[in-house]
């Protein structure tokens, strides 16, 4: 699963108005250049919501520019945190995701500090950078608990917990650590996170994989098959099914 931003300032403006109509809202507030916080707020929502990646870049840096002319410290966490994800390139994602995690350290914002945990281990493990990536699953993942941490702009309405470990038992995989990542991968499970009133099925998709490592075939077809169904009835991420069905075809090969 793509592990990417859960911002959650303005998303009622965003969620409530067609997309249209609440990109025109945005930009009539920024026009009005008050130079305030809703204007920042409105410049990081912008670079959310506008399809145009030069646009979006664009709009979050020049947020990122006014919260510190009006150190308005929230505002430019939430736009260093949109830039992190906007970045494909690792460096430069760290880089902002890091800036973005002080500030939520010093405001003790912990919704902000597990969403910046989250894009810094999504971006070292796509760098191959396998323990940074773990130190900040632990991190996110003990905040994320410890506060009921609750997605609102991805993995919306659910908790993040169960996603960091899923994250950890993905990092695993990688580090061909079978035996690690299936401790990680159950507890995700066992947290019986919900999706359309059924079970979460991306980590038990993930323990289906670590099954197939370890030549577990039969049970590990069975949670390929039960991780299928689950996909076709959450509509949340279609990009699990392919995963899925990718797995399935190499167990087969196996």
């Amino acid at each position: 699963m793509r592990t990417c931003l859960m911002l959650f300032f303005c998303v009622l403006m965003v969620r409530t108005f067609p997309q249209e109509k609440s990109i025109d809202s945005l930009k009539q507030i920024v026009n009005q250049q008050k130079n305030d916080k809703a204007e920042v707020n409105a410049l990081a929502t912008l670079g959310i919501t506008v399809s145009n990646f030069t646009a979006a870049i664009q709009y979050a840096k020049e947020g990122l520019l006014l919260s510190k002319k009006i150190n308005y410290d929230k505002g430019e966490a939430d736009c260093n945190l949109v830039l992190a994800d906007l970045f494909s390139d690792h460096a430069q994602s760290i880089y902002y995701a890091f800036n973005a995690l002080v500030i939520y350290e010093k405001l003790k914002d912990n919704t902000g500090m597990a969403s910046a945990h989250l894009v810094l281990q999504g971006n070292y493990r796509g760098a191959e950078d396998f323990a940074n990536a773990l130190v900040h699953e632990f991190a996110g993942e003990k905040i994320a608990e410890q506060n009921n941490v609750i997605g609102v702009f991805d993995f919306p309405h659910h908790r993040l917990a169960p996603l960091f470990l899923a994250e950890t038992a993905q990092t695993y995989i990688l580090k061909n650590e079978p035996d690690s990542a299936i401790i990680y991968a159950q507890e995700s499970i066992q947290q019986n996170e919900l999706f359309d009133g059924t079970p979460w099925e991306f980590p038990i998709y993930l323990l289906a994989t670590i099954q197939q490592i370890k030549g577990d075939y039969v049970h590990s077809l069975e949670n390929y098959r039960l991780a299928l169904q689950l996909s076709k009835i959450q509509t949340e991420d279609a990009h699990d099914s392919l995963q899925i069905y990718s797995g399935m075809s190499t167990l087969f090969k196996s």
